[in-house]
């Protein structure tokens, strides 16, 4: 079992970029306006953004991980190129910081080349934070239920998770109950096409779950 007192896991915002230019043969690229290098130099710069746009006490990620021509070939310079990525931060100070960011970059590059950009930038999840009392409370029942030693003090996680929203509305707390083990090949991460879980592990969350409730709803002050 992990949990983690305050900042939990990041917020989350998306954002698709597409280039303009201007179609030509590859032979002539002064008759066109290329939507790659715009892209290109975007994809280069765009981590000046974190480490120096972002107060550094404030960890961000900024990662594109998709990058297509809609018209391209080899010997083509492309009139649109799309990028997608995400942004991911615990501080709202820094997503108004990296969005504004993004514009601006995006603007000025697309202005250097004579082409055009249009920016769709989305606010997708909020951050998970655990509050002091609900955390304490948890490392308390699992402590009686499984033992010290099955409690992992986590370390703040760089993904993102929709339990956010309620933590944002109210007091929440978000803990991560293992499902991993090797004897069964269910060791592997998320994203991994091998990803599977041991649900023999749903058990001990379900109790957890329906133990902590109880003991949350018992205490004497809230």
């Amino acid at each position: 079992m992990a949990v983690n007192l305050g900042p939990f896991m990041t917020a989350a915002d998306v954002f698709k970029i597409t280039f303009i230019g201007k179609g030509a043969h590859a032979f002539e690229p002064q008759a066109g306006v290329d939507s790659v290098v715009m892209a290109g130099q975007f994809i280069s710069n765009a981590q000046s953004i974190v480490s120096r746009a972002v107060d550094p006490q404030q960890p961000a990620v900024l990662t594109i991980g998709k990058v297509n021509t809609v018209d391209g070939c080899f010997n083509v310079v492309c009139e649109e190129t799309v990028l997608e990525g995400t942004v991911r931060t615990f501080h709202n100070e820094a997503l108004d910081k990296m969005e504004a960011a993004v514009a601006a970059y995006t603007d000025h590059i697309a202005a250097m080349h004579g082409g055009q950009v249009e920016v769709d930038y989305t606010r997708l999840l909020d951050a998970v934070h655990n509050q002091a009392q609900g955390s304490e409370l948890l490392g308390q029942v699992v402590t009686d239920l499984y033992g010290a030693d099955t409690l992992y003090p986590s370390k703040p996680i760089m993904a993102s998770e929709d339990f956010g929203y309620y933590s944002q509305a109210g007091n929440g707390l978000f803990a991560v109950v293992g499902c991993g083990n090797a004897a069964k090949a269910t060791n592997y991460s998320h994203h991994n096409a091998r990803f599977d879980i041991d649900e023999d592990g749903l058990d001990y969350g379900a109790t957890l779950y329906a133990t902590y409730v109880l003991a949350y709803l018992n205490q004497a002050k809230f």
